[in-house]
């Protein structure tokens, strides 16, 4: 028997790496870390590809944990974000310069928070959920906590509102939006004719003048 027919199954293949070598971590699905630095684009790269973690961890180094259907992204033992795990067994066994993982890592002293400006219906939408707030609050800027199972959303520090979190998507945008400058109504043809018009209009009780007069 050779050493590839000692490799293990996975998915019902067996996992090796280019070199026919058996990957030395992940082999058997247990918790791997490695060490990324993300992209001026929200990306980090795993087994030959790029994935998003998150544009605002643009250029920080971070520590990336895959424990079964779970990536974890972390910075001196603490928990900075979770996501689902897009890597296989077997892709997780080729990540270059993995280690086995330590323990697992300490949340976050405080829950996020984001910012949202409040619709003209009064509402607003964090990580494609819908959170009603007021139509009393349109046009207002507020912070919404988002915790493991709530939304709370505050405006300067008065709780307008909390719901349920039930939404599975990660939140993408944590700044408002600024708003966009009116813009100005081109002039029309119709228009020029109402100036027109408008300048012959004289006050009650003076004869009008036209022009040739």
């Amino acid at each position: 028997m050779t050493r590839s027919d000692n490799t293990p199954l996975v998915g019902g293949s067996r996992v090796q790496d280019p070199g026919g070598e058996i990957p030395a971590v992940g082999k058997y699905g247990a918790p791997i870390e490695v060490d990324r630095t993300v992209t001026a684009t929200g990306l980090t790269g795993l087994a030959g590809r790029q994935h998003p973690v998150g544009y605002h961890f643009a250029g920080r180094r971070v520590t990336v944990r895959l424990d079964r259907g779970l990536l974890e992204l972390i910075d001196d033992g603490v928990l900075l974000r979770s996501l689902p795990n897009p890597l296989t067994l077997a892709e997780a066994a080729r990540i270059r310069d993995a280690r086995p993982a330590g323990p697992p890592p300490m949340p976050a002293a405080e829950p996020m928070r984001v910012e949202r400006r409040v619709s003209c219906r009064g509402a607003v939408v964090v990580a494609r959920q819908r959170i009603h707030v007021g139509m009393v609050h349109a046009g207002r800027t507020v912070t919404v906590e988002a915790a493991d199972h709530t939304f709370r959303v505050y405006a300067d520090e008065e709780l307008l509102a909390e719901v349920a979190r039930t939404t599975t998507k990660p939140i993408a945008r944590f700044k408002v939006r600024k708003p966009e400058p009116a813009r100005r109504r081109p002039v029309s043809s119709a228009d020029h004719l109402d100036t027109s018009v408008s300048e012959r209009v004289t006050p009650r009780g003076s004869s009008p003048r036209w022009p040739g007069e």
